[in-house]
C-alpha cells in the first residue's frame, strides 16, 4: 500500500487533497487540528481509506465523487456537512458530523 499517516501529530492549518499521486492507496489525517473545507471530488481513484475524523473540518462537502473502490471513510467529529450514499462493503464512520446517511438505489 502507498499511503500518508499523519495521525495524532497537532497539525494545523488546511488540506488540499485535490493533488495527491494517483497510486494512494490510503490517508490517515485523524485527530490533529486540520481546519477548513474538504474537497474530496478528486481524489485518486485508487483510494481505498480516508481517515479525516477528530479535525476542526467545516463546510459542505461533495461526496458523490468518492473512488469506486473506497472500503472506509471516517469523519467522525467533524463539522462537515453534506449528504453521502454507503455503497456495500463501505464502512462510514460519521457519528458527530453533519453529514446524512443516504441509502442507495
Amino acid at each position: 500500500m502507498i499511503g500518508l499517516s499523519l495521525t495524532s501529530n497537532q497539525l494545523s492549518g488546511s488540506v488540499d487533497l485535490t493533488r495527491l499521486p494517483v497510486g494512494m492507496d490510503y490517508i490517515d489525517l485523524s485527530s490533529n487540528n486540520f481546519s477548513g473545507s474538504v474537497d474530496v471530488r478528486r481524489l485518486p481513484p485508487s483510494l481505498l481509506l480516508l481517515y479525516l475524523h477528530t479535525n476542526d473540518f467545516e463546510g459542505h462537502t461533495d461526496f458523490s465523487m468518492l473512488p469506486e473502490g473506497m472500503s472506509d471513510l471516517d469523519i467522525r467529529g467533524t463539522n462537515l456537512v453534506g449528504e453521502i450514499v454507503v455503497r456495500p462493503l463501505m464502512h462510514f464512520h460519521f457519528d458527530g458530523s453533519n453529514v446524512r446517511r443516504v441509502s442507495a438505489e
